[in-house]
């Protein structure tokens, strides 16, 4: 990282070279603003206001966007005001302390970090979304030829029912373009699992730089509700009917997922307890019951078992005599709030569960508060 002072006062000079050389950063120093602005290739400027030959404003305004320019000049809001109108980002007013000096510099030296990292994760999700844009281009062009393919062929099978041998070539070349077109889903279903872990990862990298646990707690929530989406196409991917899941190995596999996000403390045990009746279900119904499920088991751990050292969340998920399903999550945790908190909760959890509820699965939710919270769910 270059850093470059622009600096004509020997005083104020021998105190930025104290500073720097106090935090052990080297720095290359001119006298006049035309030398700094020839000088376009630092990542870091230091202007004082002193300079003989124009003014700091003026230098700030001929560098380059991408730098960081920080004023040094004496205390007043009309010289802070027209510095930062300039493009400054940061203003220290003399007489300064190492201390002061040192925190403006480190907090700059921080945004650049974040600038690059930021900029590196924007790159890497635009590459994502052009590669999944392509993808799908060429799976409805793919789709669109097998289905003017398959009208073809029908044509040409009516009209010559009665040639059995001709009839039977063409439902073999039907066959593999089927099949063809079934391993260009697996192979849609495998590409969209793999971007959800990019995304996945990209979020994980961004929370490991992070200190606020707020901020912390939300990534890894919205991790658990993009991995909750990755693994159905893990499965559909995975499994030989491309349009069904088993449904018990995924609501396994997904609460596994959650519980091992979580580091328990040690003194804490949490059991869970897993009855499906339901052997197949659909891609359009076990999105939403993952988001759910991840939504209500992630709020479990986090918060149900407090005060329990011995914990339990559970599931079920039945067909119903009048063809619906029933699914019941819940925990023997400390419950929940009353009804009418929960309605005024700004939560994205809660928010999301009573969204996909109603407009997803068209469905009823309940609530239980006996011995833990339960969450009963018809649709």
């Amino acid at each position: 990282m270059k850093i470059l002072a622009a600096c004509n006062d020997t005083a104020l000079f021998e105190q930025i070279k104290t500073a720097f050389d106090d935090m052990g950063v080297a720095f290359d120093r001119v006298s006049k603003g035309e030398d700094a602005i020839k000088e376009d290739d630092y990542d870091i400027y230091i202007l004082s206001q002193d300079l003989p030959d124009m003014k700091a404003e003026d230098v700030c305004k001929n560098l380059s966007e991408d730098s960081i320019k920080i004023f040094i000049g004496a205390m007043g809001h009309g010289q802070r005001r027209d510095a930062f109108s300039a493009g400054a980002d940061a203003y220290i007013v003399t007489p300064f302390s190492i201390t002061e000096f040192f925190t403006v510099f480190k907090r700059q030296i921080d945004l650049i970090s974040n600038k690059k990292e930021l900029n590196s994760l924007k790159t890497a999700y635009e590459k994502m979304l052009k590669e999944q844009a392509e993808l799908t281009e060429h799976m409805m062009l793919y789709n669109e030829q097998l289905q003017a393919e398959i009208n073809r062929r029908a044509e040409e099978l009516s009209a010559q029912k009665k040639k059995a041998f001709e009839i039977s070539q063409r439902s073999i070349t039907l066959e593999e373009a089927l099949k063809d077109k079934e391993t260009l889903l697996k192979e849609v279903h495998h590409r969209v699992k793999n971007n959800m872990q990019i995304i996945s990862s990209l979020i994980a990298l961004q929370m490991n730089t992070l200190d606020d646990k707020r901020m912390i707690d939300i990534l890894k929530d919205t991790i658990n509700r993009v991995r909750a989406m990755a693994l159905v196409h893990e499965k559909l991917y995975q499994s030989s009917d491309i349009s069904l899941l088993k449904v018990k190995d995924y609501f396994t596999d997904l609460i596994t997922d959650i519980m091992q996000s979580y580091e328990l403390r040690s003194y804490k045990t949490v059991n869970t307890k897993i009855n499906v009746s339901v052997d197949m279900l659909g891609i359009d119904l076990m999105i939403p019951c993952g988001l759910i499920v991840s939504e209500i088991i992630t709020n479990s751990i986090k918060y149900a078992f407090e005060d329990i050292t011995d914990g339990e969340v559970y599931l079920s998920f039945r067909k119903l005599d009048n063809d619906k399903f029933e699914l019941v999550i819940g925990d023997n945790g400390k419950g929940l709030p009353p009804d009418e908190e929960l309605k005024k909760s700004r939560s994205l959890g809660w928010q999301l569960i009573n969204d996909l509820v109603k407009r997803k699965l068209r469905g009823t939710l309940q609530i239980e508060r006996e011995k833990g919270t339960r969450f009963k769910i018809i649709f």
